[in-house]
């Protein structure tokens, strides 16, 4: 049919049961409607009556304005400055073409949609308003149009795009149910408001969709759902949203801001990348993971009324991350999850809690406000390795069967709490202003740890081994009660009270050095314990007061004679080579 304009300009097309104007390809070659009529249901004759054009297939149906373009080449058509309403399914129902231009038209209450784009392609729609309607825009396999600059207010949904490479640019949507919901791929929404949606802000389906710069405040439901992958949603402001949905995989969710709101993200997809976000003052947790091998990283969350990260499956990455000022920091109810080079500040009641097994924690600051506790290791067979505990109650606690290595501990109650078996202890720099280490289990481990505190090591149990550790403290500093627990090459001195105690049978004390205690360097009461090539001296009071039988101390150096060394209850216990 050659190249072909189709104008519409300034018309009242309204309350049409069905179509109010057809243009299709066996129309006449031009059609310039200039407002001279309004168009209802209850003129049947106006629909006849276009000025200066021969418009054939005309009739009354169910949209607005209806144009089937397909076969005709348009340069550029234009549908302008109409008001398009109450129509009971489109107000302008466009099929097959491609280059047209609607704008500065007002479109209200029709039923379906305002405007439906079938097969169309390359077209413009701006400067419009959409009141109320079914869906405002339709786009269903039209691929390549710009839609910027309009007005979504109170419609079912404000753009439902079925199809690709769409740009929704600069819109503003306000008191609709849905505003976006996206079908299709390599779509982009841009630089959009979006204002009290009722349920979801944006919802997407379709894969490669970039979501930027767009600002949602007050969404009821989702600000973003992502039941699709590898879409990028970066640069937002989400102000009080339900939160932002990732239900998909290879999503990347970059330079984001929350704030207030219930969540700030949840995921439950795979392999996505939460990245450089802030998140403030979430009434419940800020970032929630429900997916595997996720990666969050560097970003910053405040004010969370819950936990700024929580994580409930395996194989996550989390570094770099801020968390400020949160009830809560990390929750972690999964496996094999790696936490490090993370800064936790404020915490106002616990700031990691796991219940996991072999997760690893490296190189994280954590910092409290002295309440709770900095670490609770209540799963097995994690590690945890040179971090940093300040301002807690309790700096670490931990249950079975977990190494804890390297770490500085500057607390206000226990330094770290071993409440369980086969726990392992290794290098820990233990400052407290009461208890170091208290340990209440078998078979655990404390090895090369330096302490300083007003109570040094409390040892409830059996089998433990403590070695090579160095105490000072301002009360007593090794307490145990449990039998066949090993001290071997612990450095002991300058205690304010006795060095070491142990009540209990078949204990081990060897190549201790325990020098310099206010009270007695060992108060043993008990009986088959071992004391044996130690350097015990200095002491204020004896060496080492024995109450029980059958103990055996054997070449340990006192530099005094045994009679001022070694005060003994009874008799029947085994003194050899000691000097």
């Amino acid at each position: 049919l050659g190249e072909t304009n189709i104008n519409v300009f300034k018309n009242n097309i309204t309350n049409n049961n069905g179509k109010g104007i057809s243009i299709s390809k066996y129309s006449a070659i031009a059609a310039f409607l200039n407002g001279s009529e309004s168009f209802t249901s209850t003129n049947p004759f106006n629909p006849y009556h276009i000025f200066n054009s021969d418009i054939s297939s005309i009739y009354l149906g169910s949209e607005g304005v209806y144009l089937n373009l397909s076969g005709i080449y348009s340069v550029y058509s234009m549908i302008s400055d109409n008001i398009v309403s109450d129509n009971g399914e489109y107000g302008i129902l466009v099929l097959d073409s491609e280059n047209l231009w609607i704008r500065n038209n007002v479109f209200s209450c029709n039923g379906l949609s305002g405007v439906l784009l079938s097969g169309f392609d390359g077209s413009v729609l701006s400067d419009n308003v959409f009141i109320g309607n079914g869906v405002g825009v339709s786009l269903d396999s039209s691929n390549g149009n710009n839609i910027f600059n309009n007005s979504f207010i109170g419609n079912v949904a404000g753009i439902d795009v079925g199809s690709n490479d769409n740009n929704i640019i600069l819109n503003v949507f306000s008191n609709c149910t849905d505003d976006i919901v996206l079908r299709g791929n390599r779509n982009i929404i841009s630089g959009n408001k979006f204002f009290n949606s009722k349920s979801d802000s944006i919802s997407v389906y379709g894969y490669q969709n970039t979501i930027k710069n767009n600002k949602i405040n007050n969404s009821k439901g989702y600000g973003v759902y992502l039941g699709s992958s590898n879409n990028i949603i970066s640069n937002n402001d989400f102000v009080n949203i339900k939160c932002v949905y990732v239900g998909s995989d290879n999503n990347s969710i970059l330079l984001n801001s929350f704030s207030g709101g219930v969540n700030g993200i949840i995921i439950s997809g795979v392999k996505n990348v939460i990245r450089d976000n802030s998140i403030s003052n979430t009434k419940s947790n800020s970032v929630s993971v429900y997916g595997y091998k996720n990666t969050i990283k560097n970003n910053k969350i405040n004010n969370s009324k819950g936990y700024g990260i929580s994580l409930f499956a395996y194989g996550n990455n989390v570094t770099y991350n801020s968390l400020i000022n949160n009830y809560k920091s990390l929750y972690i109810d999964s496996d094999e999850n790696v936490f490090s080079y993370n800064n936790i500040i404020g915490s106002k009641s616990d700031g990691l809690t796991i219940l996991g097994f072999s997760n690893v924690f490296k190189k994280n600051i954590i910092n409290g406000s002295w309440f709770g506790y900095g670490v609770k290791l209540q799963g097995s067979y994690n590690v945890f390795e040179d971090n940093k505990i300040f301002k807690f109650g309790c700096g670490l606690y931990t249950r079975t069967y977990n190494l804890v290595y390297n770490n500085r501990v500057d607390v206000k109650n226990v330094g770290i709490s071993a409440k369980g078996n086969y726990n392992y202890l290794f290098k820990n720099n233990i400052i407290s202003k009461k208890y170091a280490v208290t340990v209440n289990g078998k078979y655990n481990e404390l090895d090369s740890n330096k302490i300083t505190s007003k109570i040094g090591i409390t040892i409830n149990g059996d089998k433990n081994k403590i070695k090579n550790n160095q105490i000072k403290s301002k009360s007593y500093g090794i307490s145990i009660k449990g039998h066949k627990n090993t001290l071997y090459a612990d450095i002991i001195s300058k205690n304010k009270k006795f060095g070491a105690q142990i009540l209990g049978h078949k204990n081990t004390i060897k190549k201790c050095t325990i020098t310099k205690n206010k009270g007695h360097g060992i108060k043993i009461i008990g009986n088959k314990n071992i004391i044996t090539r130690n350097i015990i001296k200095l002491n204020k009071h004896h060496q080492i007061k024995l109450l029980g039988v059958g103990n055996k101390l054997t070449r340990n150096k006192f530099g005094v004679k045994k009679n001022k060394a070694v005060h003994t209850v009874y008799s029947r216990n085994n003194f050899n080579k000691n000097k």
